[in-house]
């Protein structure tokens, strides 16, 4: 097995244990405030409160996941997890489960979420070959549809049977990730560890093997702070990469004299926050990108929404309305089974277009059926193509982007999306009470038709190629910033 492989492996598994282990607490949270208080309105409050301090924290988290060391980072998250849960499930043990213990642990998981969360996801980008990207994306994909699909029922069972034991499965799940991500150390010899030291590493391989002309390796630890942009050369790829000293040269010192104008650690705390922010209102592709994810993903999660509140709102049951995150579920389940296939036959463009596509049609098809069982059927495919759609388009992007902004500028669409999503809720709430459910159910058919039509409108975005062909694809479309940030 390659190291490269085994890497991933070891890095598929603190990422598979922590969102399991988030995935848990989402439920359990607001589940153990309604069986400690009796009240609906405070599982609410604490869900509200943590969603916007999470948010509140994404571009502070962006700044660190681009300045600091990714995997000190995910360790440091993993650790959160151990002590913090662990701590207030030993207090709940003593003093008993209260209201304020709760919110107090939502809050500090989301200030965990905001600013460490996004670090295990950009930590791929140095962990395996730029070519395999949308494969392995694609795998996490379907990972990220088995956790949606079985984390809910499983953190029922757990709650049930015992208050304490989502938190102990956390707690476990988050040593698993810690062990994992401890293990993902590449291999470095003395030479390297020198021009560590002398801040040299602009991106040095490692001691597996790695291609240092495509960027597509694992940096050295040592080297990764530089490999995220406060290197020598501040650039996105690895052509940066430092050279073999020459006869004569010392060991340690720098292949590459850094330029006095692109460190971020050199930018003010403000400016280094919005770097990312910057990089997205000057560049048009990236500017559109925004634009489609921060509509799309909370019109089609809105969306599912309105089918709960419309069907509790019409007499409905609340075993029928839980089955439409089921069936949308499965579809993303078995859309990840395909997705790799997928990525490697299909172009991304005709991929990303589909998936922009589709959930228009279905949206307007599953509001017009009155049969429920027609409803599910329909919202199986809703996400079938989101597996390989996220892979092609969120591997492609992570080239177009310099590396040492992807956390500010993943960071700054989340923002978006965070900001989005509440009025969303809040417009498909005011259309329901007022409007009825089937003029909600059109009016978000007709803005998922519009996303849509941003993105098939976009030459650049429907010719994308095959993953091997976008290095070249990029540089004959000028995609890559044209100055350094």
């Amino acid at each position: 097995m390659q190291p490269s492989t085994n890497n991933y492996l070891r890095w598929l598994a603190a990422d598979t244990a922590l969102t399991l282990g988030s995935a848990l607490r989402a439920f359990a949270i607001p589940a153990l405030v309604f069986l400690a208080t009796g009240s609906e309105s405070r599982a609410g409050i604490i869900a509200a409160v943590a969603a916007f301090v999470s948010g509140a924290c994404l571009l502070i988290g962006g700044v660190l996941v681009d300045k600091y060391d990714k995997r000190v980072l995910v360790l440091t998250q993993a650790a959160i997890g151990v002590v913090v849960i662990g701590a207030a499930t030993a207090w709940a043990s003593v003093f008993g489960l209260s209201f304020g213990l709760l919110l107090v642990l939502g809050v500090i998981m989301a200030l965990r979420g905001g600013l460490l969360g996004s670090a295990s996801d950009i930590w791929l980008r140095d962990i395996v070959p730029a070519q395999e990207l949308p494969r392995r994306m694609a795998v996490n994909e379907g990972r990220d549809a088995t956790v949606e699909l079985g984390g809910g029922p499983l953190a029922g069972v757990l709650v049930t049977w015992h208050w304490a034991a989502t938190f102990v499965t956390e707690v476990v799940l988050s040593a698993v990730g810690f062990v994992a991500a401890w293990r993902l150390r590449p291999a470095k010899t003395a030479a390297q560890d020198d021009v560590a030291g002398a801040d040299a590493g602009a991106g040095t391989a490692n001691g597996a093997g790695v291609d240092s002309g495509t960027d597509a390796g694992q940096a050295n630890d040592d080297a990764d702070v530089a490999a995220t942009g406060v290197d020598a050369a501040g650039t996105d790829t690895a052509d940066a990469l430092a050279l073999p000293p020459s006869d004569g040269e010392p060991l340690d010192a720098p292949a590459v004299e850094p330029p006095a104008t692109d460190a971020p650690a050199r930018e003010g705390n403000i400016a280094a926050a919005f770097a990312g922010v910057a990089l997205i209102t000057r560049h048009a592709l990236l500017r559109r990108i925004a634009v489609l994810s921060v509509l799309f993903f909370p019109l089609v999660n809105g969306f599912l929404l309105y089918l709960l509140l419309a069907t509790l709102g019409g007499g409905g049951k609340i075993v029928s309305a839980s089955l439409f995150n089921s069936a949308v579920a499965v579809g993303a389940l078995v859309g990840s089974a395909v997705a790799t296939k997928l990525v490697e036959r299909v172009a991304a463009g005709k991929l990303v277009a589909a998936t922009f596509f589709l959930p228009a049609p279905l949206t307007l098809a599953v509001t017009l059926v009155p049969w429920l069982w027609l409803k599910l059927v329909l919202l199986v495919p809703l996400f079938f193509l989101l597996p390989a759609g996220n892979a092609s388009f969120g591997g492609f992007m992570m080239l177009v982007i310099p590396k040492h902004l992807l956390g500010r500028t993943f960071a700054a669409t989340g923002l978006g999306t965070a900001i989005c999503a509440p009025l969303v809720s809040l417009g498909l709430g005011f259309l329901l009470e007022n409007a009825g459910p089937t003029v909600t159910g059109l009016t978000l058919a007709a803005c998922l038709a519009l996303v849509a039509s941003a993105a098939l409108t976009s030459r650049v975005i429907t010719g994308l190629p095959l993953p091997d062909q976008w290095e070249e694809y990029i540089d004959a479309h000028q995609l890559r910033p044209a100055e350094p940030v």
